[in-house]
């Protein structure tokens, strides 16, 4: 029942913001935490509907770093044949 913020938090060195949408994440939620200052996303975790956590931390980050235009290219086709051979 379209986008819901389950909780914001505002702490010195932190500030975590909570989502949950049904239509999206099912019965899992995501956790969201950002550098207060400077608003950078420093990590994130879902939960999912088992109760279990994934968590992505960020750190150790350059800025204006150059990447090849094909670094995160997705070949769709090879992807598509890949996983047709193996549903065979």
């Amino acid at each position: 029942s379209g986008d819901r913020v389950k909780s914001v938090k505002q702490e010195d060195d932190l500030t975590t913001i909570q989502l949950a949408d049904k239509s999206v994440f099912g019965n899992s939620k995501i956790t969201m935490m950002f550098d207060p200052k400077t608003f950078d996303l420093r990590q994130w975790t879902i939960t999912d509907a088992q109760g279990k956590d994934t968590t992505v931390m960020i750190f150790n980050t350059k800025e204006g770093v150059s990447f090849a235009p094909d670094t995160f290219a997705i070949d769709y086709t090879a992807n598509r044949e890949l996983n047709t051979n193996k549903a065979r």
